[in-house]
């Protein structure tokens, strides 16, 4: 699954992703920081994309992802499923 964290502003995204891959070093695979977006990919598999509502515009095209904190699937601007917890 891909998960988005939502961030204020690009140096907010490169915050948010040190404070992560600090805290959860052990749950990382592999960190592509390459782009304005930083992508941590987890050993289960799930990728964090950490983004700015800017960025978010063009990068959920096409996409399905859940943001953090969230139980609501997206496919693209669009939730097309909410997950009951109880």
């Amino acid at each position: 699954m891909i998960y988005a964290v939502r961030c204020i502003n690009l140096p907010d995204t490169q915050d948010k992703a040190r404070a992560y891959m600090k805290k959860y070093k052990t749950q990382i695979k592999e960190i592509r920081r390459h782009r304005m977006i930083p992508v941590i990919l987890l050993n289960s598999g799930d990728e964090l994309h950490f983004i700015t509502q800017f960025t978010w515009s063009d990068w959920c095209k096409g996409k399905t992802y859940q943001f953090i904190g969230e139980n609501t699937t997206y496919l693209g601007k669009k939730p097309i499923k909410t997950q009951n917890t109880d």
